[in-house]
């Protein structure tokens, strides 16, 4: 980047004299040496990172360089200060300009997709891995609770999400955590905890568990469990012995009241001193529907978990609590179980106002590591936690992720989970997992391999591990949906995945 910088700076101490049109051209030239340190710093991207063809074509590869360019303007205040010096225009008005830069960059990226010149996770990768964000029209639909954007919420503009994520890069520990997630909907408790046991031996840093009472598919299209959450972490905090134990996640719409909730968590941090966490979301039909619930639009899910998710809070901050909610009430609620430390709370967000309310309420926010949504949902984050007058904390990306003795078995064996890429299944009144599990048969293996870790390769593990972690992760959960061989990813990763993400 220094050489990039004196490049430019040679470039612009000349023509800058001459008006606003040399301070483009002087951006421009430092936009193409950035462009080009982004690619040699990451390779993969155009050719192979997350299913990208060997050959996007010269207008994705154009797209490329100017997002990755807009960037690496952003990131670097020094590159404004060699465009702009006392002598030249105002650093504003360059600012101004880079601005404009990287929305052109994102409409050039969206440019490239629409034509069908570059597939979006590719599209995503390009401004995600050097720590930026586009437009509405090249994310896919936002997968989650309340994944469709509530009546009246403002979205996250390009610009924010670049600095969102730049924001979250320059944040970043050394020491990223790396969790597994347990997945409960496939196996029974008593092999998850042989896993959770596996995995701390392996180096993870954590295990956490799904909390559902149904899996995402016909129980006769693939093993099916299920497994209460809150008794198997019991089980497997007596079975190891430091790693960090919750849950990723356990929805507050319904089947749990809050109080309940924040007293299982206060018991488990007090049996595991330091090691308990809870995460949070608004989670699906098809777990709350069999309780009982009529499930409602995405607007009172998230109005559901935001007031549950203040009651726990209070109460984990030592408060009695009397709170008349539209959803949930409390009257002198307290919880006589105090620990010395208070566990932290992070709330899983697929939209950006879910991720505004993990900045105002929780410890960090938790989101898929979608490269093509994930810098909105850190801008969005950031935005409320700042205007809260909060700083804000975790940065928790999760991914899927399948392993085999081939690429074939890897995919073959955990092809039910197409059914988490369902939409519907998050927003949308559908309680019957067969159905689910049908409208995931109809997602194609190539959007599954490419939203997912599907490889027997380990080196292809920690390479798309290394892309969640450039955009600014604290912790990374690997949910491990290996059907064929759920030990032998964690082997894997113990081996080989891990020692090379620390390296």
């Amino acid at each position: 980047m220094a050489v990039c910088l004196a490049a430019a700076g040679r470039a612009a101490r000349r023509p800058l004299a001459a008006g606003s049109r040399a301070v483009l051209a002087a951006l421009a030239a430092l936009a193409g040496l950035t462009a080009l340190d982004a690619f040699e710093e990451y390779p993969p991207l155009m050719a192979t990172a997350w299913g990208a063809p060997a050959t996007a074509g010269p207008l994705a590869t154009l797209a490329g360089a100017l997002a990755l360019a807009s960037a690496g303007l952003a990131a670097h205040p020094a590159a404004l200060a060699a465009v702009a010096p006392s002598s030249g225009p105002s650093r504003a008005t360059v600012t101004s300009l880079a601005g404009v830069a990287s929305e052109v960059a994102a409409l050039a990226v969206a440019g490239a997709w629409a034509a069908g010149g570059l597939p979006a996770a590719a599209a995503g990768l390009m401004i995600g891995a050097a720590g930026g964000g586009y437009p509405a029209v090249v994310r896919s639909s936002a997968r989650g609770a309340a994944a469709a954007r509530p009546r009246g919420e403002v979205g996250v503009s390009v610009i924010e999400s670049v600095r969102g994520v730049l924001w979250a890069r320059r944040r970043q520990p050394d020491d990223v955590a790396y969790l597994m997630a347990a997945a409960h909907e496939r196996f029974a408790p008593a092999e998850l905890v042989a896993q959770a046991q596996a995995a701390e031996a392996a180096g993870f840093d954590g295990v956490c568990c799904s909390d559902h009472t149904a899996p995402w598919w016909a129980p006769d299209a693939a093993p099916a469990a299920c497994g209460n959450a809150w008794v198997w972490l019991g089980a497997v905090g007596q079975a190891t012995s430091e790693i960090s134990i919750g849950t990723a996640v356990t929805a507050l719409v319904h089947r749990y009241n809050p109080l309940v909730v924040a007293q299982q968590l206060a018991t488990l941090e007090e049996m595991f001193p330091g090691r308990a966490f809870l995460g949070v979301g608004s989670g699906e039909a098809m777990n709350e529907v069999p309780a009982g619930m009529r499930w409602p639009g995405t607007g009172e899910q998230l109005a559901r978990t935001e007031e549950a998710l203040t009651i726990i809070t209070r109460l984990l901050d030592g408060e009695t609590v009397d709170f008349e909610g539209r959803f949930f009430r409390a009257h002198r609620a307290r919880l006589y179980l105090r620990t010395p430390r208070r566990p932290p709370v992070y709330m899983s967000a697929f939209h950006e106002g879910a991720a505004e309310v993990a900045g105002r309420l929780a410890d960090g926010l938790w989101t898929l590591g979608d490269p093509q949504t994930a810098p909105g949902m850190i801008a969005a984050h950031r935005r409320a936690a700042e205007a809260a007058g909060r700083e804000p904390a975790e940065i928790i990306l999760q991914t899927l992720a399948s392993f085999g003795a081939t690429d074939e078995e890897a995919l073959e064996s955990s092809r039910e989970w197409k059914g988490t890429l369902v939409d519907e299944a998050y927003t949308d009144d559908l309680p019957d997992p067969a159905r689910i599990g049908a409208a995931g048969a109809r997602i194609s293996d190539a959007k599954y391999t490419a939203m997912s870790i599907v490889s027997a390769d380990p080196a292809v593990h920690a390479r798309k591990l290394k892309l969640l972690r450039g955009m600014g992760a604290t912790a990374i959960v690997v949910m491990n949906v290996s059907g064929a061989d759920p030990l032998g990813l964690i082997r894997a990763y113990g081996e080989s995945v891990l020692p090379e993400l620390r390296s």
